[in-house]
């Protein structure tokens, strides 16, 4: 056919731009229609709230954030996703929204936010609970996974439709405490079955050698784990305190 032909042709003189798959004049929403959907658009804290500050480093330098907007949109996602709604609601409670739509919108094109598909806050966890529960069949295959390969698995979380990376070490604590190991002997739980599996931590990419090194980086992982990455994934879902 004649569009065949064109097609060809273009494709032999490397002409990629084609009339017939671009054009001008797509309907547009109205802006009371886009703010509309905008506020129902809910977004997650993507790693522990205590990370989430005023700033934020960009490629051209550093963006310091108004402290009251940040104020209420921490007040709104620390303990799960909001919508951007939710967020107004919370600015007007320290009096007025502060340009909230702007400054989620930069937040998320820095990575300081994420989109997320609906609001969800789980119940307020304690600050180390006696033990954890994995939720969903799928992710308890791939924390087992993580465990079994040492390898990273990206856990899912059905309530806001995105993932979350586990590192093996963290896949490892999290069944142990599943399993019922007390939160105060993490450490040398994880570290007993590193040892007799012949599994060595790394640093840099290289494993440690020295055995006091060995341990004092197995330490700050499991306390990592245990401060951070334990309540990102009871926020997303992926897991709930038993």
């Amino acid at each position: 056919t004649e569009r065949l032909r064109q097609l060809a042709q273009d494709f032999l003189t490397g002409q990629r731009f084609r009339r017939d798959v671009f054009w001008r004049g797509h309907p547009r929403l109205a802006r009371s229609e886009t703010a509309r959907h905008l506020r129902a658009q809910c977004f997650s804290l993507p790693g522990p709230a205590e990370e989430f500050s005023e700033k934020a480093k960009v490629p051209r330098g550093e963006i310091t954030f108004d402290a009251k907007a940040m104020a209420a949109i921490r007040g709104a996602v620390s303990q799960g996703a909001a919508s951007l709604g939710e967020m107004i609601d919370e600015g007007s409670k320290t009096g007025g929204t502060l340009d909230l739509e702007r400054t989620v919108l930069m937040l998320t094109a820095v990575g300081r936010l994420i989109p997320v598909s609906a609001p969800f806050k789980p119940p307020r966890m304690a600050q180390q609970p006696a033990k954890v529960r994995v939720l969903g069949d799928i992710n308890k295959k791939l924390v087992a996974l993580g465990r079994q390969t040492m390898q990273r698995q990206h856990l899912v979380s059905a309530q806001l439709g995105i993932s979350i990376p586990l590192d093996p070490i963290e896949a490892m604590a999290l069944m142990r405490l599943e399993e019922g190991a007390p939160t105060a002997n993490l450490v040398e739980t994880v570290g007993s079955e590193m040892k007799s599996r012949g599994i060595r931590i790394n640093k840099n990419g290289e494993p440690v050698a020295d055995a006091k090194q060995a341990e004092a980086q197995l330490q700050e992982a499991i306390g990592r784990f245990l401060k951070q990455q334990l309540a990102v994934l009871v926020r997303f879902g992926i897991a709930k305190p038993a």
